[in-house]
């Protein structure tokens, strides 16, 4: 996977930076939620009702019942942490991401990059519109370049100045370029015999991904989150609870 920097950044505009999918490979908040129901199983009955009540309020109940979070084992594309590392000596950079502030937190201290964290939190998902107006309110419009990878962050970089794509679907990067948004930075989207070595690194059996899960708490649940293709073994094994869980298996 080869990064492409694609113009120079302007060095004093800020960098807003996603985290689930851009900044890790994964989803934090779903991770969160394995880790939870491993650690609790009858929260499995809890979350489809939570989700009911919006995302904010699920990301936020997760996020208070949920094991910490282990920052320093989360799934991090290391080339663009790399990449900020380097931005960092230039300007400021903006953790902007859907999680909830308590994860978010976390990623940014073990991290040491970030000048400024704003996440889900008061009851706002920050995805979308509501992460657009509220970077719009901190830096100005087309004031900040941002990082993002989906569909979601289309809406985001369209208040942007210019735009970094890490690992985005084609679909995503066409309309971005077709929006005629300037592009800095590039990281290419996964091969799928990548994404297969990926899978193959998960422990191989049930009862071994099982006993993962009730012996680490975050770590082990990244371990299998991020092992069957980027889905989220637990969450793909746990829906046949109940079709209420369904609503947790979304991109949040």
């Amino acid at each position: 996977m080869n990064a492409r920097e694609l113009s120079e950044p302007e060095s004093k505009r800020a960098l807003a930076v996603d985290l689930d999918g851009t900044l890790i490979k994964g989803d934090l908040m779903m991770e969160a939620a394995a880790a939870l129901v491993a650690q609790k199983p009858l929260c499995v009955f809890c979350l489809p009702l939570w989700a009911l009540r919006g995302r904010a309020f699920l990301k936020e109940k997760i996020a208070a019942l949920a094991p910490p979070v282990l920052a320093d084992s989360l799934p991090y594309r290391h080339d663009f942490l790399e990449w900020l590392r380097e931005q960092q000596q230039k300007r400021p950079l903006i953790l902007a991401t859907a999680a909830h502030r308590i994860h978010a937190d976390a990623v940014a201290e073990h991290l040491g990059i970030f000048s400024r964290v704003v996440a889900t939190e008061h009851g706002i998902n920050l995805a979308g519109e509501n992460k657009a107006r509220r970077l719009a309110e901190i830096c100005g419009e087309k004031e900040f370049d941002y990082a993002g990878n989906g569909k979601a962050d289309l809406a985001v970089w369209e208040k942007a100045r210019a735009a970094v794509v890490v690992c985005a679907p084609d679909g995503v990067v066409k309309k971005l370029k077709q929006s005629g948004a300037q592009l800095i930075y590039e990281v290419p989207r996964e091969s799928f015999a990548q994404r297969l070595r990926h899978w193959r690194r998960a422990p191989a059996s049930l009862a071994e991904k099982f006993a993962f899960v009730r012996r680490g708490g975050w770590r082990t649940s990244v371990a299998f989150a991020a092992g069957d293709g980027g889905v989220g073994f637990g969450f793909c094994r746990l829906r046949f609870a109940g079709v209420g869980f369904l609503f947790v298996e979304r991109h949040f």
